[in-house]
C-alpha cells in the first residue's frame, strides 16, 4: 500500500511539472509573437490596407511630409505618361502605326562577298576555316551579269546558314590578273568565265583545292562536305534552311530564263536571293503588261 502511495505522487509531479512546461512555452511564444502597437488617436503604419486593391497609402496612415511625397511621386509619374501618350497618340483614340520597314532598302546595304587583292590572298595561307575564293572577271552583258551577281548572292547565304563556318571572298581577275603567280594564271585561262577555290585549313599550311560552282544548295554543300570530310573537317549546314533557299533560287531562275525567252533580259540589283526574287518578278510583270 505504500508502494501505491509513493507511485501515485510520482503522477501527480510528473503531471504539475508538464503543465508549468507547457505553460512556460505558451507565455514564451505569446510574448515573442510580433505585436502591432498602436497610439491613441493614431493608425499603425504597419496594419494591412483597408483596400487591399488601392494605389495609394490611407492618408490616416502617414504623416503631412509622407503625403505630400506620395502625391508627388504619382502625379510625377502620370505627367510623364501624358507627355509620352501626346508625343505618339493616345491609345485609346487610335493604335499607334509605327513607320514601315522599307524591307528594299534594308537588303541593298547587305553587303556581298568581301573583295581581295592579290597580295591579299597571302593571308589566306594561315585560314582558320574554310573558305571559297571566286576568281571573276567583269560581266559582258546583263546575261552574264546577272549569272554573277547570283553567284556572289547565292556564296554569301550559304556561308550564313546555320551549321559550320565558312568564309567567300572574291577577287576580281581584269584588276589582278597581273599580280598572279603562273599557276593561278593557267588555272583562270582554263576555268571560263570564273574560278572557285575551296581553302582548306591545315597544319602547316591551308590546302587549295578547285571546286564546282554551286548548281544548288544542297548539291554545293554536299561538295564542300565531301571534301572537307578527306581532311577530317566535320561541315554540315541546316537541312531546312538549305531546303527553303533551294525553293527560292529555284523560281529566281525560273524568272530570269522566262525574261531571256521574252528577250527582255535586263541587269536585275540585289543584295539576297529574295530581293533578285521579287525584283526580277516585278521586272517581268511590268514588260508584259507593255506588250
Amino acid at each position: 500500500m505504500f508502494r501505491c502511495h509513493v507511485a501515485s505522487l510520482r503522477n501527480v509531479v510528473r503531471i504539475q511539472r508538464r503543465n508549468v512546461l507547457v505553460k512556460s512555452a505558451e507565455e514564451r511564444s505569446t510574448r515573442d509573437r510580433l505585436q502591432v502597437l498602436k497610439t491613441p488617436g493614431n493608425v499603425s503604419k504597419y496594419e494591412f490596407p483597408r483596400n487591399p486593391d488601392s494605389l495609394l497609402v490611407e492618408g490616416a496612415r502617414l504623416s503631412r511630409g509622407e503625403r505630400l511625397y506620395q502625391g508627388f511621386a504619382v502625379g510625377k509619374a502620370l505627367l510623364i505618361y501624358c507627355c509620352l501618350s501626346l508625343s505618339q497618340g493616345f491609345p485609346s483614340s487610335q493604335p499607334l502605326l509605327w513607320p514601315p520597314l522599307n524591307v528594299e532598302k534594308v537588303l541593298d546595304t547587305a553587303p556581298l562577298p568581301k573583295l581581295l587583292t592579290a597580295k591579299d590572298l597571302r593571308k589566306l595561307i594561315y585560314v582558320k576555316r574554310p573558305t571559297v575564293v571566286v576568281y571573276f572577271r567583269n560581266a559582258e552583258g546583263d546575261e552574264k551579269a546577272n549569272q554573277l551577281n547570283l553567284l556572289f548572292v547565292l556564296l554569301k547565304e550559304i556561308s550564313e546558314l546555320y551549321g559550320s563556318p565558312l568564309d567567300v571572298f572574291r577577287v576580281n581577275v581584269n584588276e589582278e590578273y597581273q599580280y598572279f603567280n603562273k599557276y593561278l594564271k593557267e588555272s583562270i585561262k582554263n576555268s571560263g568565265d570564273c574560278l572557285l577555290h575551296l581553302v582548306v585549313p591545315d597544319v602547316l599550311e591551308s590546302q587549295v583545292l578547285t571546286i564546282v560552282p554551286p548548281v544548288s544548295v544542297k548539291s554545293f554543300v554536299s561538295q564542300l562536305s565531301k571534301t572537307l570530310d578527306g581532311f577530317n573537317i566535320k561541315f554540315s549546314k541546316g537541312h531546312s534552311a538549305q531546303q527553303e533557299l533551294d525553293e527560292v533560287l529555284t523560281r529566281l531562275k525560273l524568272c530570269l530564263f522566262s525574261l531571256r525567252l521574252e528577250g527582255a533580259t535586263k541587269f536585275i540589283e540585289g543584295h539576297s536571293i529574295q530581293q533578285l526574287e521579287v525584283r526580277c518578278n516585278q521586272f517581268l510583270e511590268t514588260f508584259t503588261k507593255s506588250t
